[in-house]
């Protein structure tokens, strides 16, 4: 196995190294720092094992090495570097293809999310889980360490996807439109207490309203007069201003976004199951 694309792998597993050591100590119960290897150890080990059997052609493969860096740093690659990769790594052109698949989910979840917060915790959450595949490929005594390595490379690439994609919608304007939790919150609450202020004034006001009708008395004309006229109870806040303030709005518009891209989701997959079909019919 080359050695291209392994430096990318220490920035990745930097985050993960004090998690996976402290993992090793607990269950070991040897909490000092001697014999506690860490993901990075590890992966120097492998670098000087496999340095030997390296293909010097794809080492010295300009196009390929760029196209190798590019994927660790999260970029999306070209038809042609694509086409390149293919030619030249069919290996790497499988990991870089299950990626931009990852990438292109992660993306229509993304948008989904209906408050800042989520799309934090969306991250979160994938993080945690190439997490946990690193973990099950590093502790699995059956796995050859030249795989475990391109399992670990496989991750550092799709996290790194993730990472560009969060990056690129937090600076648009998609995300700047969230609500915040605390901002929903509040729409939800201002809602809920126009609804009842609405619901009491209205009530305490039918109330009146009887009140007066049974003490009303006719005047030389036969009209009713009514005696002791209150005016009329309003409440503080109503639906109407509840429904237009800066966070209901906000709310309002990221749930009307989240579910039309559930639709379209939906309407997507709709369409390939009737081609697929319409394809085991012909067939």
């Amino acid at each position: 196995m080359d050695l291209i694309g392994m430096n990318s792998i220490n920035n990745y597993v930097k985050s993960i190294s004090m998690q996976q050591k402290w993992q090793r100590k607990k269950e070991s119960g040897n909490f000092s720092s001697n014999g506690i290897r860490s993901v990075n150890e590890w992966i120097e080990d492998q670098k000087n094992k496999l340095s030997d059997n390296s293909s010097d052609d794809k080492n010295n493969d300009k196009i390929l090495t760029g196209i190798r860096t590019k994927m660790s740093c999260g970029g999306k690659l070209s038809p042609s570097e694509k086409s390149y990769l293919q030619r030249k790594d069919p290996v790497a052109y499988a990991q870089a293809m299950e990626v931009e698949s990852e990438r292109a989910a992660y993306i229509r979840e993304l948008k989904k999310c209906r408050t800042k917060e989520e799309v934090m915790r969306f991250k979160m959450s994938h993080a945690a889980k190439s997490l946990t595949n690193v973990n099950a490929v590093m502790n699995d005594p059956h796995i050859p360490q030249e795989k475990k390595l391109s399992a670990v490379m496989s991750e550092q690439q799709k996290m790194s996807a993730i990472e560009k994609e969060t990056a690129d919608f937090v600076k648009s304007g998609d995300y700047a439109a969230l609500p915040t939790e605390r901002e929903k919150l509040k729409a939800e609450k201002d809602m809920e207490k126009a609804r009842s202020e609405e619901k009491l004034c209205k009530d305490t006001n039918d109330k009146a309203e009887e009140q007066e009708s049974k003490s009303a008395v006719k005047d030389e004309n036969g009209a009713l007069q009514k005696e002791d006229h209150r005016p009329e109870e309003k409440p503080e806040i109503t639906k109407e201003q509840a429904e237009n303030t800066p966070e209901a709005r906000k709310v309002r518009r990221a749930k009307a976004k989240a579910a039309y891209e559930e639709s379209r989701d939906r309407y997507a997959g709709e369409l390939i199951s009737t081609h697929n079909l319409s394809g085991l019919k012909k067939a």
